[in-house]
C-alpha cells in the first residue's frame, strides 16, 4: 500500500458465535492506524522497517488473534519491472465451453504487483547460479533440484536453454536457433518458478513465500506472503483481461 492510502480488513473467528473483533496495529501509530470497522490508513512517511502488523483480535477470547501484513511504499513508487494493478472486480471464466459453462463473480480487495512481462532466460539463469551458490540448488547436467525442504525437479537443464558446468556455473545454451538472453525462459517446473519468486525474496532480505515441504504459500494465504510470490489463478485472469469480458482477447 502505498503511503496515506487506505485499505479495508475483514477477520472471522471460528468455533464461535461471537464475531466482533478488536483491530490494532502491533507497531504503533508510525506504521499506521486502524478503526473499529478494519480500515488500515497507511502513515504519511514510510516507516522504518516498511511493514506494519495489522491485528485482528477476538473480543470473547483475546488469546485468539491472527495478523496480516502490510508493506508500506511510497507515493508513486513501484518496484523495479513490475506494473500496480488496481484491485476490482470481475466475472471469472468466459461462460462458454472453452473455460467452463459458469461464471464466479470475483472481486480482489487490494492492489498488487505482477511483472510486466515474461522472466527472461538470462534472469532466470541468474538467479539460479545465485540459489546453487548460496546452497538453495543442487544440479546435474541434466536438471536442478530444489534443496530447501524438497528434492523436487526446478528445470530440465539444456532442455530449458540452461546447461550446467562441472565447475558450479550455469551458462546459457544453443537449443539449435542462437542464444537470445531476452527471450522468456521455457521449460521450468512449476516448482521452478515458485522457487525462483523465492530466491528473489532471499536476496532481498525478505521471507520466502513457499514452504517447501508442502509448496504452500505463507500457509495457504498468499496474500499476506512478504516476499515474490506467482499470482493466484484470479488475480492473473484479472490482469491479463485487463478490463475484457470477451472470451478472446479483443
Amino acid at each position: 500500500i502505498h503511503v496515506g492510502h487506505s485499505q479495508r480488513f475483514q477477520a472471522w473467528v471460528s468455533g464461535t458465535d461471537a464475531e466482533e473483533v478488536a483491530w490494532s496495529v502491533d507497531e504503533g501509530a508510525p506504521s499506521g492506524t486502524i478503526d473499529a470497522l478494519g480500515v488500515y490508513m497507511a502513515p504519511a512517511a514510510v516507516p522504518d522497517p516498511p511493514v506494519a502488523t495489522v491485528r485482528a483480535t477476538s473480543l470473547a477470547d483475546p488469546a485468539a488473534s491472527a495478523t496480516a501484513l502490510v508493506t508500506v511504499y511510497e507515493a508513486g513508487r513501484t518496484p523495479t519491472g513490475f506494473v500496480r494493478v488496481p484491485a476490482g472486480s470481475y466475472d471469472m471464466g468466459d461462460g462458454v465451453v472453452t473455460c467452463g459453462d459458469e461464471l464466479f463473480p470475483i472481486t480482489l480487495t487490494r492492489d498488487f504487483y505482477l511483472g510486466q512481462r515474461e522472466v527472461t532466460v538470462e534472469e532466470y539463469r541468474e538467479m539460479l547460479q545465485w540459489a546453487y551458490d548460496n546452497g538453495h540448488v543442487v544440479a546435474t547436467l541434466a536438471y536442478a533440484w530444489d534443496a530447501v525442504g524438497s528434492q523436487r525437479v526446478l528445470l530440465p537443464m539444456r532442455f530449458s536453454g540452461i546447461e550446467f558446468r562441472g565447475d558450479g556455473t550455469f551458462l546459457l545454451y544453443d537449443q539449435g536457433h542462437g542464444i537470445d538472453p531476452n527471450r522468456p525462459v521455457h521449460g521450468v517446473t512449476w516448482y521452478g518458478a515458485a522457487s525462483y519468486c523465492d530466491w528473489l525474496s532471499l536476496r532481498e532480505g525478505r521471507q520466502r513465500a513457499y514452504d517447501h515441504a508442502d509448496w504452500s504459500c505463507h500457509g495457504g494465504d498468499p496474500y499476506r506472503a512478504e516476499g515474490y510470490r506467482l499470482p493466484t489463478e484470479a488475480e492473473w485472469e484479472y490482469a491479463c483481461r485487463a478490463g475484457s469480458t470477451t472470451a478472446f482477447a479483443n
